[in-house]
């Protein structure tokens, strides 16, 4: 529980939480609620897991995929058009999906950041586009329905990559009433510059 103590004179009142969710063994860096329900939450970690908890079955019982990354887990997103896809990054610059009815491995794997991830986000209007960002100045748009390249070296997955800032990518969010526009932020790490750009398709 949290007690704020006074503000200007007035106590404020005690919060307690509803629920605490236990099982991760590391840092847990990122959590995310099921879009169309107020039960179902995911959470991930630097142990390597994605964790995936029904508030209805007790805060002790969770789904796991073990070992999901090869590097800490930093980031995850729950797609809101297809509600059983997540999407996560790890420290090592690798993106994936994973079907949280089959855990044994991801659905898609991405790679084309050379750091790690900061932010993963599915497309509000498309479903299976996605953004990712990281600490390598990158920001990436990928579909995940895509199969064949166009060139050898450039994942047939990714449709855009942005690389118009000056440092790590460190947070962005698509616009949910504006299809195709994305904001996003940086960090020079000389000058703490924060940026904001905008990407148009």
């Amino acid at each position: 529980s949290v007690a704020s103590g006074s503000l200007a004179g007035v106590e404020s009142p005690e919060l307690k939480p509803r629920m605490r969710f236990e099982g991760h063994t590391a840092v847990v860096n990122d959590v995310c609620f099921h879009p169309s329900t107020s039960h179902e939450i995911v959470s991930v970690s630097d142990a390597r897991t994605i964790r995936f908890w029904d508030s209805r079955k007790g805060p002790g019982h969770c789904e796991v995929a073990k070992e999901a990354h090869g590097a800490d887990i930093t980031c995850v997103d729950w797609s809101a058009s297809e509600e059983n896809l997540v999407v996560t990054g790890c420290g090592g610059g690798i993106v994936k999906v994973f079907d949280r009815r089959k855990l044994e491995g991801a659905v898609v794997e991405l790679r084309h950041h050379s750091k790690s991830i900061n932010c993963v986000q599915w497309c509000p209007d498309r479903a299976g586009v996605l953004a990712s960002s990281s600490e390598d100045g990158l920001l990436n748009v990928w579909d995940i329905t895509k199969t064949s390249a166009r060139t050898p070296d450039v994942p047939p997955q990714l449709m855009i990559q942005h690389s118009g800032h000056w440092g790590e990518v460190c947070d962005f969010h698509w616009n949910p009433h504006d299809p195709w526009t994305v904001i996003s932020t940086s960090n020079d790490a000389q000058t703490e510059h924060l940026g904001l750009s905008l990407i148009h398709n």
